[in-house]
């Protein structure tokens, strides 16, 4: 990694490194061939929370997040960093976010800046004991010398380089059988032949929208831009509506869905019997061989039928979707999936 200004012959330099100069925090240069990509020269750790890449630099002071293109439009700058060549680069005050590297959890307030790459500092770096390892790949804890894979992983499948971690066997068997670890939801057909039905009594229902702190509102606008990606939602104009609830997750990340009361109020029941865990756990005794199944984003493998789509509509701050496939919140969705 170039310290310096000037990037050697077949360089070229990107300015997002934090150092430090002038006594304030300093963006320096990260050169690279121009031939090579960022997985060739540069560590990074991929979020399983969000998918998102974040570059590894043990020459930043401090740890900093992208800036949004409203947040640079609608406020003043706190406070500046400064570049390796003396510019200022303006920052948008903190934002806490909640990662998951590996098996391990991370709560980190980042500093937000016009980058455009999200970057974990020397602060997080020393705070937990993390040593990057670039030929592996991969952070090591200094403390009891555990590691975090680093590979790059694809958004729409976090886990998987965590299994290829373990074992290659695995790893064989994942590459062979890649749908299952990277489900497209917009097949129109599914071959489990389930459909969500909602079933209601009365005129179609309504909201307004509600308010959300800044935070939750960008997290809220970054997951819907995933999920219509993914095929789980699009953009509504139905008649009904419920307000965007958003649910914290026990990851420490937060699942956006609608605050369906009022839907639900008005929807006839499905009797369909859901197993009690005790009748599960009574047919232990004497086994000896356990195994369980992790479905990625379970509810949504189950489509919701066409006529009942308009009612899973959703209102937020930033414009109106409804679920294609089967959101949480909704009566009946647990025996559906059942």
């Amino acid at each position: 990694m170039q310290r310096s200004m000037h990037a050697p012959v077949g360089f070229k330099a990107q300015h997002h490194t934090l150092g430090k100069r002038f006594g304030r925090p300093q963006l320096a240069a990260v050169a690279r061939p121009n031939n090579s990509t960022t997985k060739d020269r540069l560590l990074f750790a991929t979020d399983r929370n969000s998918g998102r890449k974040y570059l590894v630099d043990t020459g930043a002071e401090i740890s900093v997040f992208p800036a949004t293109a409203d947040q640079r439009w609608l406020n003043k700058p706190s406070t500046f960093l400064s570049a390796a060549n003396g510019t200022d680069i303006p920052t948008y005050g903190n934002r806490t976010i909640a990662l998951r590297f590996g098996n391990r959890r991370f709560d980190w307030t980042f500093v937000v800046a016009k980058v455009s790459q999200p970057l974990l500092g020397a602060d997080f770096l020393r705070a937990h004991s993390l040593m990057p390892d670039v030929n592996g790949q991969r952070l090591v804890d200094s403390t009891d010398f555990t590691s975090i894979d680093c590979g790059i992983t694809s958004a729409h499948a976090p886990h998987i380089n965590s299994v290829l971690a373990a074992d290659d066997v695995y790893g064989k068997l994942l590459a062979e059988f890649p749908s299952v670890v990277q489900p497209t939801f917009n097949a129109t057909a599914v071959r489990h032949g389930v459909e969500h039905y909602i079933t209601t009594t009365g005129p179609p229902l309504h909201a307004r929208s509600r308010r959300l702190p800044p935070d939750k509102l960008q997290i809220a606008k970054e997951e819907f831009e995933k999920m219509e990606k993914l095929g789980i939602v699009r953009r509504s104009d139905s008649p009904w509506s419920s307000p965007l609830h958003m649910v914290p997750k026990p990851d420490g990340g937060w699942r956006p869905c609608g605050d369906y009361r009022r839907l639900n109020e008005a929807t006839e029941p499905d009797r369909y019997p859901v197993p009690n865990l005790q009748d599960f756990t009574a047919n232990l005794a004497g086994a000896r061989i356990f195994s369980k199944i992790d479905l990625i984003k379970g509810y949504h493998q189950v489509p919701v039928r066409v006529e009942d789509i308009c009612k899973t509509a959703v209102v937020t701050p930033f414009g109106m979707f409804e679920f294609l496939r089967m959101p949480f919140g909704l009566k009946n969705a647990a025996q559906v999936f059942q």
